[in-house]
């Protein structure tokens, strides 16, 4: 059965039809738009992984893995993202009770791919913390020494948590439908980490500006200095967006979704994409390998600048 619904602030029409498994359905041209955005910027974020591991002067640094953990946490985003606006309803409640397991696997990717840049960002911020404003415990602290390790377990963390809330959700429970366990999920999933990280990057960048009012230098040429620039830049675009979009969602109870689709196809797909961006533009070494993947001419490839 096809029904069609004419959606006045858009000028789109849209229509479902049921198959048994799944309720389908066409988007319209804001969804579209998001859809072909978030699909770019999975390209572009895979390119930019291809390229991280070629770029010598990373090999071997910490700063390499946080910033391969941030793009492969856009890239889990983008990717659960993209799936949500494909001409096809995938939440939860639209899936048909025969396919329990497929509504949990959607639930708990689409759970992982919102929150683990969150926790992605903790961890970096941690690091970052022990190597500007306590740099003489960094080499000896454990978090340092076993950092893929600790990001391991934080990306372990999010999917259990996402586990949990996807078959909690499926088995409904009277009390996971209430307003209390909302908030719970999200304190948990974002809010917890995004104010630890945002206190450690605070007094980060209190402790760069102390140096530079007094003329002191970061070990290593000043590269844990410009690695913990770049990881306060992303954080803070990251958290304007999380903030941003919280309103998105308030102003989507008490009207229509028009807002929020406007939001996902302006802001929020193409955010993924900067942390690619600004790393590139600042490091010309990136720039000539995007150059040599892509078969343009380039001169030889220096040291990166990280």
């Amino acid at each position: 059965m096809t029904t069609t619904n004419l959606n006045a602030s858009t000028a789109n029409s849209s229509f479902d039809w049921d198959t048994g498994i799944i309720s389908f359905r066409c988007y319209n041209l804001l969804e579209g738009f998001s859809l072909i955005i978030n699909i770019a910027s999975l390209l572009i974020n895979i390119l930019h992984l291809a390229v991280l591991s070629r770029l010598e002067s990373l090999k071997g640094t910490k700063y390499r893995c946080i910033l391969i953990n941030i793009s492969l946490a856009d890239t889990v985003h983008v990717f659960s993202v993209a799936y949500m606006h494909m001409c096809f309803e995938t939440s939860p409640l639209a899936l048909k009770g025969g396919e329990l397991n497929f509504r949990i696997l959607i639930t708990v990717v689409t759970t992982v791919g919102d929150h683990i840049s969150y926790y992605v960002f903790l961890v970096a911020s941690v690091e970052k913390y022990l190597a500007i404003c306590k740099p003489y415990s960094y080499q000896s602290s454990i978090i340092v020494r076993r950092l893929p390790a600790v990001f391991a377990v934080a990306w372990l963390f999010v999917s259990i948590i996402s586990t949990c809330v996807a078959i909690m959700n499926q088995s409904s429970p009277f009390w996971t439908r209430n307003w209390q366990f909302t908030v719970l999920q999200v304190m948990i999933l974002a809010v917890a980490p995004n104010v630890v990280s945002a206190t450690l990057l605070i007094n980060v960048g209190k402790e760069l500006n102390r140096m530079k009012n007094q003329s002191a230098f970061v070990a290593d040429n000043g590269k844990e200095k410009k690695a913990a620039i770049y990881v306060i830049i992303v954080f803070a675009m990251e958290m304007a967006v999380f903030l941003l979009n919280m309103v998105c969602i308030i102003i989507s109870h008490t009207s229509t979704e028009t807002a929020c689709e406007v939001w996902n196809a302006v802001v929020k797909a193409p955010h993924t994409i900067a942390n690619t961006v600004i790393y590139g533009w600042r490091t010309k070494a990136y720039q000539e390998h995007v150059r040599k993947i892509f078969g343009f001419k380039s001169s030889r490839i220096g040291s990166a600048e990280t």
